[in-house]
């Protein structure tokens, strides 16, 4: 229920930030990533701010979570993260601060998981991390710790990097 909520408060919240961009005349700075790590475990993410170059933004992805099956190997499992961030800092060095959901189907009793999990269609995380960010355009980078909660418990274990561009 809580999971909810927070997807439809980050879908809302992207909805008026857009809205919001496009009333005033501002850059927004935009950036496209591969991520290691974190939420999406790998990932592809485009991310943007809804005003300037810091602040508040928001970010979407589509990635794979690998998992063992019983007896037969390995699997991917798609997974799409959306986030809420926060920006803070200056001259392309920021500090980040994030909370999201990422969709996935951790239901299939086949699978192996490596943490306690009956069944679950989304994953929940928070983000703390460095990111670097040029003003304009160029190279990016994300440095990140990523707890995950999953129906009731907490992992704290999980991290990711980044690697992207900024136009």
């Amino acid at each position: 229920m809580i999971l909810k909520r927070l997807s439809l408060l980050i879908l809302c919240s992207a909805f008026l930030g857009a809205v919001q961009a496009q009333k005033e005349n501002t850059r927004t700075v935009k950036n496209v990533y591969l991520e290691l790590g974190g939420p999406g475990f790998i990932s592809f993410n485009y991310d943007q701010r809804f005003k300037g170059v810091k602040g508040l933004g928001i970010r979407g992805g589509i990635g794979m979570f690998p998992v063992s099956s019983k007896g037969a190997g390995s699997h991917l499992i798609a997974s799409f993260p959306v986030a809420l961030n926060y920006l803070a800092g200056s001259k392309g060095n920021y500090a980040e601060f994030g909370a999201g959901v990422t969709a996935v189907n951790l239901s299939d009793p086949t699978l192996n998981y490596s943490f306690d999990v009956t069944s679950a269609n989304a994953v929940g995380h928070l983000l703390v991390g460095y990111r670097y960010q040029p003003v304009k355009k160029g190279f990016a980078f994300r440095i990140f710790l990523s707890p995950v909660f999953i129906q009731k418990n907490v992992y704290f274990g999980y991290g990711g990097l980044s690697l992207g561009v900024t136009f």
